[in-house]
């Protein structure tokens, strides 16, 4: 089975971990994978053939089964050159594509270009979603056909922490009940809903790691309340799972996702976990796996974060449990690998 990914760009982000993720397995089951890429820079290292191309450069459509991409520009580039492509073309689609346009570019360019999205999707022999909330909407609202769902995995190595990072953390575990983000911080994570209550919880303190728009007006937001002591924001760091080894109760308070890789990553860490009520967390993962809260509403987030603590060894339990029945990064490769075997039959 010859396989080409088409990927927007090799940076460290978590669509392109997951498609490295994929091309990792599939390569274990004896497919022949080529990556292209069409933007600098490069972060992540594949291995098998990587190669840049440009949006309007055809590749040598012929020598493949396949051609999976993944994200909007590579979705256009099989659009564009869909006539001159005889072989099965597959996408994974990340996110909700109207919210996620809109909470990144606006809601002008959100208008513009999510039904463009739409119809270079249409293009494609089967779109994966990331759940099974995600491929109603696609199937309903889209009115697009062909599609199914896969869940994301993940299994990420233990790493080791700075020394300094190590210190900060360290220091803060000593005094406080430690809360976590990992994320690209933008409005849509709803990460502003924590340092509102840190007020009512003084027992606690947020440790924010990742950067993006959201980032200053969060900083600010933290400063105006006076919890700058117990709001820690340690930037963008390469690897940034290895800090949930600190953390005592991982937040995950987005009003909109795909399926987001921390989530996953704190279950392998058997983390406590505090979710919003979205209907695609709950398809993840139920009440005695993670503890919810309705988003917007401060009473909720602060029961739920109490919950997580004075439940916190039957949930670790239960998170990891539920983390090794469905979503390693094998199981995902092998459901990815299943796929392909299927539409080639």
């Amino acid at each position: 089975m010859k396989i080409a990914v088409i990927l927007p760009s090799l940076l460290d982000t978590a669509p392109i971990k997951v498609a490295k993720d994929i091309v990792e397995t599939l390569i274990s089951q004896g497919c022949k994978v080529d990556v292209f890429y069409l933007r600098e820079p490069v972060e992540l290292i594949f291995n098998c053939s990587v190669r840049r191309i440009g949006i309007f450069e055809k590749i040598e459509f012929e020598k493949y089964d396949f051609i999976h991409s993944h994200m909007l520009r590579p979705d256009f580039y099989i659009w564009i050159h869909r006539k001159s492509i005889q072989c099965v073309c597959v996408s994974t689609l990340h996110n909700e594509i109207g919210k996620v346009l809109e909470d990144y570019y606006g809601f002008i360019r959100s208008k513009i270009f999510t039904p463009l999205w739409v119809m270079f999707l249409r293009s494609h022999d089967k779109v994966v979603c990331l759940s099974k909330v995600a491929q109603n909407q696609l199937e309903r609202k889209y009115r697009i056909k062909r599609v199914t769902y896969i869940y994301n995995g993940r299994t990420v190595p233990q790493s080791f922490i700075s020394k300094i990072d190590k210190k900060i953390l360290k220091a803060k575990a000593e005094q406080f009940i430690l809360l976590g983000v990992i994320a690209n911080i933008s409005r849509i994570k709803g990460i502003s809903q924590i340092i509102e209550v840190l007020d009512d919880l003084e027992e606690y303190c947020l440790v924010i790691i990742g950067s993006g728009p959201e980032l200053e007006h969060l900083k600010l937001l933290a400063r105006e309340k006076g919890l700058e002591d117990r709001c820690v924001f340690f930037g963008y760091k390469k690897n940034a799972f290895v800090f949930l080894e600190y953390i005592d109760v991982y937040m995950m308070t987005s009003y909109s996702e795909g399926f987001p890789l921390v989530l996953i990553e704190a279950a392998q860490y058997s983390k406590p976990t505090v979710c919003s009520n979205l209907p695609i967390f709950k398809e993840f993962f139920n009440k005695n796996q993670v503890s919810f809260f309705d988003l917007d509403n401060k009473a909720s987030l602060i029961e739920a974060i109490k919950d997580a603590v004075d439940r916190k060894n039957i949930l670790a339990e239960n998170i990891y449990s539920a983390y090794v029945k469905k979503y390693t990064k094998d199981i995902m490769g092998e459901n990815y690998y299943k796929l392909f075997k299927k539409l080639m039959e």
